[in-house]
Formats: structure tokens, sequence, C-alpha cells
């Protein structure tokens, strides 16, 4: 078990156990809307069902060194949904599409994004991109995302997985 304390005093717990499990701990919330045209820039590190981090597969859209640099614009809030404006750049291919998250649920603190389909124009190359089911925990001044993804690829036979957002 360890414990971490984030410089504005936001504190977290980890529990790791010896077959590679963990838990991540930290005080519940309730979140708030993101606000119109914030931006956030982050970068993805993926684990899969195995323990490892496929930093080659072309299906996560990771180039084969490194991590692409993610960025999410808010498009509008409402209720407790918002829309974004998703790109990943440096990777191969380039993705960018607008998807649709829900705060607070399936609980208090937690983001949830659907799975989908969007008509990716600004991509390369063009076409319809799909995208995983996930929910998200922010970790408190941290700088890090705790995400569950349904599937880490986006094929019909893909993994569940775990990713964390590392914020830039």
């Amino acid at each position: 078990m360890f414990g971490f304390r984030a410089g504005g005093g936001e504190q977290m717990t980890v529990l790791i156990y010896g077959d590679g499990g963990f838990h991540i701990f930290s005080r519940k919330r309730i979140l708030t809307l993101p606000v119109v045209g914030a931006v956030s820039t982050f970068w993805n590190v993926n684990i899969n069902s195995s323990g490892l981090s496929p930093t080659t597969s072309a299906t996560l859209g990771l180039p084969a060194t490194g991590f692409p640099v993610s960025t999410n614009t808010v498009m509008s809030a409402s209720g407790s949904n918002f829309t974004r404006d998703q790109s990943s750049v440096g990777a191969s291919p380039t993705n960018r599409h607008t998807e649709s998250l829900r705060i607070n649920w399936p609980r208090s603190g937690y983001t949830y994004r659907n799975e989908g389909l969007n008509v990716a124009t600004q991509s390369t190359p063009p076409g319809t991109t799909s995208y995983s089911e996930f929910v998200n925990l922010n970790l408190r001044g941290m700088g890090l995302n705790a995400v569950v993804v349904n599937k880490l690829s986006t094929t019909p036979t893909g993994t569940p997985g775990f990713t964390f957002s590392v914020n830039k």
C-alpha cells in the first residue's frame, strides 16, 4: 500500500496485489461541468488485460516510440453532459472526432463516455472512427486520470484495459 499527497494537499492511496491487480483510492467529490472552450492536453499510457502497454499498436493510435499528445476542447456543456473535440497528434493514423461525456456517472466524481462512432473529417485519413466506452476517475491534485476502458482497441474483439492519462 502506498500513500501519496499532492502539493495542494490532496491525498490518494494505491493498493497493489501480488497478482498485479490494484486499487486506487481518492476522496469522494462532485464534479462540475467544464467551461465551454476549456482545453486540456495529456498523454495516455494504456495497459491491456495482460498487464502490458501496447505502445506500437496502430489500433490504439500510438506511434512506435513515445506517446502521442492528445488535446480536448470543450464544445458545449449542459446539465450533466458535455461535448468535446478530441484530437491526437503524433498518432498514426491522426485521430480527431467529437464525443459526448457525462459527469458524476456511474458515481459522483466519475466521468463516463459511451461507445460510439463518429465521422472524423479532420482525421488522416478521413473516415469513420469508433471509440470505446470508458469510466474515468480524476485523481485530484495528482495530474493523473485513472480510466477503465471497455476495449483498448476499437475492433469488435478488443479486450478491456486500463489507461492512465497524464496531464501535460
